[in-house]
């Protein structure tokens, strides 16, 4: 329960925040988790994706990595989608692009208006299990 209780939190944050200002927010350290310190900012929002600033994305640990993934599910959940895949950028860039196709045979490249280079793509898990995984993820 205390681990749905805090996955619905980081959800309504996103929400709360996009009430406030229209795109996205998570701060890392907001949530209590003084071991890391990562910063997610929505700068720009297309119909079927999210340009996503990432401050620390390429120094980020395995924990960072996996509460990243629960920020993308977070805001794939507070548009409206159930799928996200998280197109990486090469360092030193920090901006990462968040699409969120309807079906598994949606051709990304046309989501995202540009060509995407596959070795850089990550999906997520299916969505029920994501939303799990981050229940156990977000309870400390």
């Amino acid at each position: 329960m205390k681990r749905l209780l805090i996955l619905l939190l980081f959800i309504c944050y996103g929400i709360s925040n996009a009430a406030d200002v229209p795109l996205f927010r998570a701060n890392s350290k907001e949530f209590g988790y003084d071991a890391i310190d990562i910063d997610v900012e929505e700068i720009a929002r297309g119909e079927q994706t999210s340009t996503l600033h990432i401050r620390g994305f390429h120094s980020r640990s395995a924990f960072g990595s996996r509460w990243l993934m629960c920020s993308y599910t977070a805001l794939a959940t507070q548009r409206g989608f159930q799928s996200w895949r998280a197109y990486y950028p090469l360092a030193p860039d920090e901006n990462l692009l968040l699409i969120f196709p309807a079906s598994e045979t949606d051709d990304l490249s046309t989501l995202s208006g540009q060509q995407l280079d596959k070795a850089r793509l990550v999906p997520s898990a299916p969505f029920d299990k994501m939303l799990a995984f981050c229940s156990k993820v977000l309870a400390k």
